[in-house]
């Protein structure tokens, strides 16, 4: 449990960062669904963790499903299909 809060305080601050510049562009979407989404997926893949940029994907995921949980799972299956990984690697 405490590995996965270090690995989280590592991302937290530049999630929220990249999430507050690009909200405003998103229209609809839930800042902080996205930053949970984002969070998530850092736990979810520790290789990649979270990188700038994926709140872009991820956001507009979440503008076309509106359902938190849809826009994890598709973020998971967007980035491991199409090889995504290397670009935020």
């Amino acid at each position: 449990m405490q590995q996965n809060m270090d690995k989280i305080s590592r991302v937290e601050e530049v999630i929220c960062l990249d999430v507050s510049r690009s909200e405003h562009q998103m229209p609809g979407v839930d800042s902080e669904e996205l930053r949970n989404v984002l969070r998530s997926y850092a736990l979810f893949n520790p290789e990649v963790e979270y990188c700038q940029g994926m709140n872009y994907v991820a956001g507009l995921l979440m503008m076309i499903y509106k359902d938190p949980e849809i826009t994890f799972y598709a973020l998971i299956t967007i980035v491991g299909r199409f090889g995504i990984a290397a670009l935020f690697d």
